[in-house]
């Protein structure tokens, strides 16, 4: 389990246990929008239903490692909130607004235990809009080169 300190900025749940910003994302019940404002990387078998936009592959670490790199990557990235995490299940809940019009865009981080490492599976979507034109999936595979490149 990651250690404490990965997480130092969880805010105090909301009624039914929920952060108060909400954005908590439940990966096994999200279904395809059929509008591109949302973008999912993973394993090819990670979300049955889902076809990830990007193909994710094994690390060679730990999920314990891969959700703490996860969490200090998200905490360096601007506008970016922690808000709900559960180190047990290496789950990562993230808000990010955008830099002008700050449009708030959820996003949730798992490191799926996969053989002897972890595969990162990032979703991200606009809660607003029907087309992002772009913005997740950028986002997606930014945070996935800092990941892999260890930044």
């Amino acid at each position: 389990m990651p250690s404490d300190d990965a997480f130092p900025d969880m805010p105090e749940p909301g009624p039914q246990g929920r952060p108060q910003d909400g954005g908590v994302i439940d990966l096994a019940a999200f279904t395809a929008r059929p509008h591109p404002n949302w973008c999912l990387a993973a394993p090819a078998d990670a979300l049955p239903g889902l076809t990830p936009h990007i193909l994710t592959a094994m690390l060679p670490m730990s999920p314990d490692r891969l959700c703490g790199l996860m969490a200090r990557m998200l905490r360096s990235r601007p506008r970016t909130r922690i808000i709900a995490a559960d180190p047990n299940s290496f789950r990562i809940d993230a808000i990010q607004r955008s830099r002008i019009f700050r449009f708030t865009d959820d996003v949730a981080l798992w490191a799926m235990p996969v053989g002897d490492g972890a595969a990162p599976v990032i979703l991200s979507r606009s809660r607003i809009g029907r087309n992002d034109l772009g913005a997740n999936r950028r986002r997606v595979e930014a945070w996935l080169g800092a990941l892999t490149s260890g930044r």
